[in-house]
């Protein structure tokens, strides 16, 4: 079954050059199939067995539906761990739970940073939770604002 890549509706222009960015990877490099779909698309029903890209934070009606993770997205677009939110330009946060990957970010450089750090091409384990600000530019994964 090819890996669901899940862009908002609204302001889907940008997410879909990220989605077909990440699936132009994935079949390149290690030849799996994707599928692009807009939230608008799946209204209530959660995608279960298989696995999921949600791109598109706040503005992602499916996946500020089923996110299930220690990150949370407020209506603002501010990405919340514990008591620490992250509400600036340029951050960008990539969490893993279930089948589901979610890729979220305040703007769109922060969706440049974070796709970066998305695991293409390598079976390396990473944190379930990573948070990157505008520092990764110039430190690389110094710029890594928080994990877990």
């Amino acid at each position: 079954m090819p890996i669901a890549l899940v862009i908002p509706a609204r302001e889907g222009d940008y997410y879909q050059t990220i989605a077909l960015r990440i699936a132009h990877s994935l079949y390149t490099y290690l030849k799996l199939d994707c599928t692009i779909l807009r939230d608008s698309e799946l209204q209530g029903r959660v995608l279960e067995g298989r696995s999921v890209v949600v791109i598109g934070g706040h503005h992602n009606k499916y996946g500020m539906a089923v996110r299930s993770s220690p990150l949370r997205i407020l209506p603002d677009g501010s990405i919340v761990t514990g008591q620490k939110r992250y509400n600036i330009n340029g951050v960008g946060a990539l969490s893993f739970h279930k089948d589901h990957v979610y890729m979220d970010a305040l703007d769109l450089s922060g969706y440049e940073r974070i796709l970066r750090a998305f695991p293409l091409r390598t079976g390396v384990p990473g944190p379930e939770w990573m948070i990157i600000g505008p520092e990764s530019d110039t430190k690389g994964f110094g710029g890594i604002l928080a994990t877990g």
